[in-house]
This record gives C-alpha cells, structure tokens and sequence, in this order.
C-alpha cells in the first residue's frame, strides 16, 4: 500500500512539473522606434493583445529560459530572459508557435541591446 501511495505522489509531482514548464509569468512588451534621425523610442504594449503564447511555445523548442522584457523590432521578437540570453523569434501565422531566429548572451538594459540590427541583416525587416 506505502508503494502505490508513494507512486502516486510521484506521479502527482511529475504531472505538477509537466504542467508547470512552458508557464512564463506575464512580461514587459514594447516595440521599439526609430525615427529618421535616428532617435530610437520605446512604445509599451498591453501584454494581453499579443500573441504570447505563440512565442513561449517556440521558445520552449529551444529553451526553458523565463522571459523578463520582450522588444519588437523590424520584424523579430527579442526576447530577454533572466538566465542572460536574448532569444530572436519570428511570428508565425495562424497563432502557430513563433520560430527561434538567433541567440546572444546579454544580461544588460534591453533599451541598449547593441543587436537590434540584427533584423536588417537577417532579411526581417517589417513591411
């Protein structure tokens, strides 16, 4: 009897975990401007009219990171976790998962993110 008790819980923690991996509490979401003089500007979204779930769920094909901040930018989705590593991910269409583009380790101020271009150079730049 101790046995399948003790199996149970197992079970019951296993199936807590499972549940528990792809959760990414609510985050910052801004889109990031610049203007034809080269000022760069910050909008704040509202978190709940963007496709978040789609950019955890390409993320967690990639990483277990927890998402902090994320900024968008000419096409790509930088997302900046709490392990120190900025994640690039392309929206999908039809609420698919978001697809994993490129990875930097940086640990700094999202506004000063020195990778920002990298948009232009991997060809998504926005419409």
């Amino acid at each position: 009897m101790r046995w399948i008790i003790g199996l149970l819980v197992i079970a019951l923690i296993l199936a807590g975990v499972a549940l528990w991996l792809p959760y990414n509490p609510a985050y910052t979401v801004e889109i990031r401007h610049v203007s034809l003089d080269g000022t760069v500007s910050y909008e704040p979204q509202q978190y709940e009219k963007w496709n978040h779930e789609a950019n955890i769920a390409g993320l967690r094909k990639h990483t277990r990171d927890t998402i902090y901040h994320s900024v968008y930018a000419d096409g790509l989705q930088y997302c900046f976790s709490k392990s120190g590593h900025v994640y690039a991910m392309h929206g999908a269409e039809n609420d698919l998962p978001s697809f994993f583009v490129h990875e930097w380790t940086w640990s700094g101020n999202p506004h000063e993110f020195p990778h920002y271009s990298y948009s232009h150079t991997a060809g998504y730049d926005s419409p």
